[in-house]
This record gives structure tokens, C-alpha cells and sequence, in this order.
């Protein structure tokens, strides 16, 4: 399974920067996966870490998609703090409860 994703992620992003929110889709809905295996196994702390990452990576998925900002690097602040300030105050995509719960991750 994990040569499928990387083949898959290698094939987007060949394709360059245009599919890149699928490239960060994909690893976040594998860090999902995991982080609920994790939990299945008592794991808690690989499942905290998981979930996290998730989390990072769905919210890079949507400003990629969604918006016009692109970051060679991304920082879990700016990520944190550019989701919030374009997705859920400036255009509301998403509900303003979701802005506290992504700041405190």
C-alpha cells in the first residue's frame, strides 16, 4: 500500500504546483488512517501525532485549493494562522468554531 501512495504522490507531483492540494490530501487522509489504527491499538500518543499531522495537512490541502497562497516551506504557524485568516474569518468556508480548534492543535 505505501508504494501505491508514494507512486500516486510521485505522479502528481510531476504534474506540478495545479495538483499539488491532492499531493497533501492524500498524506492527510493517510495520517488519518494511521492515527486510527493507533487509536485501535492504545496508542495514544502515535494517534495524538497522527491526528495532528491530519489535521496540518487538510488545512494545506484547502488554502492550496482555496486561495492563492503558495509556501515553499509550511510552517504549522503560518498554516495555522493563514486557515484561519482566509478560510474561516475573511471567506467562511469554514464555521468561525473551527478557529479556535485548529490554533490550540
Amino acid at each position: 500500500m505505501a508504494a501505491v501512495v508514494r507512486d500516486y504522490l510521485l505522479l502528481l507531483l510531476r504534474h506540478g504546483e495545479a495538483m499539488a492540494w491532492q499531493a497533501y490530501w492524500v498524506k492527510a487522509r493517510s495520517s488519518l488512517r494511521t492515527a486510527q489504527s493507533a487509536y485501535e491499538q492504545g496508542d495514544f500518543d502515535s494517534c495524538a501525532s497522527r491526528a495532528y499531522f491530519a489535521v496540518f495537512q487538510a488545512e494545506i490541502t484547502a488554502l492550496i485549493k482555496l486561495t492563492e497562497l503558495r509556501q515553499e516551506e509550511w510552517r504549522h504557524e503560518r498554516v495555522q494562522a493563514e486557515f484561519n485568516r482566509r478560510l474561516i474569518h475573511a471567506r467562511s468556508y469554514f464555521l468561525l468554531p473551527c478557529a479556535p480548534f485548529t490554533m490550540t492543535l
